[in-house]
């Protein structure tokens, strides 16, 4: 499959997924930072509803990691010496960050957190906010064996299916009175311990790109993007009428994460890879923003308190307005800092 490539020599379709997987992700850490509690009903319903399609954002980046190395094999010593320790100094660098504004919120009186200064250092290190870190880590340790699996496309699809029935299939099961008791009988807690839940979505990237992309380019385009519309839409449908199945226990992995995230992931590879964009500066634009994604990533959570302990960000606002324009600002600003985090000798290895 030909894919659009920068001067750079990236692929410019992932790079504007990831921006707009990221996107997505800053725009639900900005809406934890507004409160409509004095809102009618009506309104509140709505900031909800209008959240929904947000969900399943950082599953773009295991589809893509997984279309990516999956086809590649495994440099056991590029894996320990480069991508795992990137890793870790991404999750020391944002504890590092944490620490600075704290202090600097220490020192000038500003309230951000709710909790002691050292108990929300630790949480927010230990967090869910840390968890797409943390299991990229636990993939990269992993990758050779999924690797192996890959090489056959049988014990890859055996595999996809057991994965989906104990992270998908299982929960939901749980989630569900009548099958609950006979569910929790037969594999008791397993489930919860049963690691193949982001594995799954690892695997389906490479699966996707490989047996799938190749027959989605027979089909017209706009189907494509009329599934990727309906995924959204039957994600919202499921989310609110048929709640059981959007349980959920592993970070994620999920019916509806699936149902939102393939058809975009696919609509993205088949359509908007064949997009030529024929200015150079777009171009490297985009490139350098899929580049930075991991210190985009550190660095959101950071710009929001810091806008927060300012008091610029309202409390109060319509979301329709308030939403998308703080995501775009604390996207944008997040992304000039990792140009200056990107001239710093050192660091500017964690993301490059």
């Amino acid at each position: 499959m030909e894919n659009v490539k920068s001067q750079k020599n990236r692929i410019l379709w992932l790079d504007l997924l990831r921006i707009f997987a990221m996107l997505k992700v800053v725009s639900i850490h900005v809406c934890s930072c507004f409160s409509w509690d004095d809102l009618p009903d009506f309104d509140r319903k709505m900031i909800e509803i209008t959240g929904l399609p947000l969900h399943g954002c950082v599953t773009y980046f295991f589809l893509m990691s997984g279309m990516l190395l999956l086809d590649k094999k495994p440099n056991i010593k590029r894996i320990w010496t480069s991508r795992i320790p990137r890793l870790v100094a991404a999750i020391v660098i944002r504890l590092a960050l944490i620490v600075a504004l704290m202090v600097a919120v220490a020192v000038t009186g500003c309230i951000v957190y709710k909790h002691p200064f050292p108990v929300e250092i630790f949480d927010d290190f230990q967090g869910n906010d840390n968890m797409f870190l943390y299991s990229m880590i636990g993939i990269y340790i992993i990758y050779p064996f999924l690797y192996d699996i890959c090489q056959d496309r049988k014990k890859e699809e055996y595999f996809l299916l057991l994965s989906f029935v104990f992270s998908v299939v299982v929960p939901i099961l749980k989630a569900i009175p009548v099958t609950s008791f006979i569910t929790s009988h037969i594999v008791g807690q397993m489930v919860e311990y049963f690691p193949f839940g982001i594995p799954l979505i690892f695997v389906l990237g490479h699966w996707l790109y490989r047996y799938v992309f190749p027959v989605l380019e027979r089909f017209n385009k706009w189907l494509l993007f009329l599934a990727a519309v309906a995924g959204l839409v039957l994600n919202i449908l499921i989310r609110e009428f048929i709640p059981a199945l959007a349980t959920n226990e592993v970070a994620y992995v999920g019916l509806c994460e699936l149902i939102i995230c393939v058809p975009i992931f696919c609509f993205f590879g088949v359509v908007v890879s064949k997009w030529n964009i024929k200015n150079d500066r777009v171009k490297n634009l985009i490139s350098h923003m899929g580049e930075n994604g991991i210190a985009i990533f550190v660095l959101h959570w950071t710009v929001i308190n810091f806008i927060r302990a300012c008091g610029v960000m309202p409390d109060q606002g319509h979301f329709l307005i308030g939403r998308p324009l703080w995501t775009v600002i604390v996207y944008l600003v997040s992304f000039w800092l990792s140009l200056i985090w990107e001239k710093i000798p050192v660091l500017n290895k964690v993301i490059k």
